[in-house]
Formats: structure tokens, C-alpha cells, sequence
């Protein structure tokens, strides 16, 4: 927040987390779609948990589709998705369609690759790698919010969603 002009306390925040925070009562799957319709960028956790859930593999399916409508209408395209390694994985355990997004590292601490993100925030002797990743991602995360302007969409469209992680091409 500090590196943007976003107006302190507004209701609706520029960042989004797929989190139990939905109220009790309200369609979750429904708010989802809502936010994936609207949000700027994608921040996928890569690791071997995120990328064997079938809800993550839909949510990409999602936003890759605004990124392609995007595409249509703009003759630009976004390249929105800015992948995180939150534990260490090699490029030939990720899904292919996670195999073709080039993860940002210019800048980050070598340990991050060896440890991903998590690894640095749960060890203690860590912490100044830990610190110079969540900058270096914080600097990407609004440098490609304020260069990509990701058309939102009516999340109507998002009727058929597949899980983009399983190995067939999604329509």
C-alpha cells in the first residue's frame, strides 16, 4: 500500500487473498469468480499442494480467460500471472501451463529458489532473505498492476471452468 496512491481505508482493497473470510452464509465459489473477474494480477503459491488443488486449477482457468478476452479486444496481451514459489519445486513437477509463465526472479535472494517463500518466512536465520524477497515481489506486484490494465469481465462467463492443472487443454 505504501508504494501506491491508494486511498487509505477505502472499502473494497486493491489485494485480494482466496482465504476463509467469506461470511458464513455467503456462496464462496460465487465470490471468487466475482473478485477473479475484476482483480488486475494473479499471485499463485507455486507447490506440489496448490498445484494438486482442483479449486487453484479453475481459478487459473478463470483469470486465463480474461487474459485471453483481454487479448481480443486489445490485440495486447497481459501477461498477468505472476507466479510465487512458496516451497521449491523444479519446472518438470509443475503443470505444463505453469511450465510456460516465466516466474519473476530478477533481484530476489538466491535462497529463495532453494527454499521458496515459505521456506525463508519459517526460518528464523533466514529473515533479511525473506525480507528482500517480499520487496522485490511487492515492487512486481505494483509495477505490473500499474502497466497491465486487465479488462474485468461479467463472471457469468466462467459457467464451465476445468481445472487448468490437469494435462488436457481446457476449452
Amino acid at each position: 500500500m505504501n508504494m501506491t496512491s491508494f486511498p487509505k481505508g477505502q472499502k473494497d482493497p486493491p489485494g485480494y487473498i482466496d482465504k476463509i473470510s467469506i461470511p458464513s452464509g455467503h456462496d464462496w465459489w460465487k465470490n471468487i469468480l466475482s473478485k477473479l473477474a475484476r482483480c488486475r494480477i494473479l499471485l499463485p503459491l507455486y507447490s506440489e499442494r496448490y498445484f494438486t488443488s482442483t479449486t487453484c486449477g479453475k481459478e487459473w482457468h478463470a483469470f486465463s480467460i480474461r487474459q485471453r478476452l483481454h487479448e481480443k479486444a486489445t490485440g495486447g496481451t497481459p501477461h498477468a500471472i505472476l507466479p510465487i514459489l512458496w516451497t521449491p519445486m523444479a519446472p518438470e513437477d509443475m503443470p505444463r501451463v505453469a511450465q510456460e509463465i516465466q516466474s519473476h526472479t530478477l533481484g530476489m535472494p538466491a535462497l529463495y529458489h532453494s527454499e521458496g517463500l515459505y521456506g525463508l518466512a519459517v526460518n528464523r536465520a533466514y529473515r533479511d532473505e525473506y525480507e528482500l524477497a517480499l520487496w522485490g515481489i511487492a515492487k512486481t506486484i505494483v509495477n505490473k498492476a500499474r502497466s497491465t490494465q486487465l479488462r474485468a469481465c461479467d463472471p457469468e462467463i466462467f459457467q464451465d471452468l476445468e481445472n487448468i492443472f490437469d494435462e488436457e487443454d481446457p476449452k
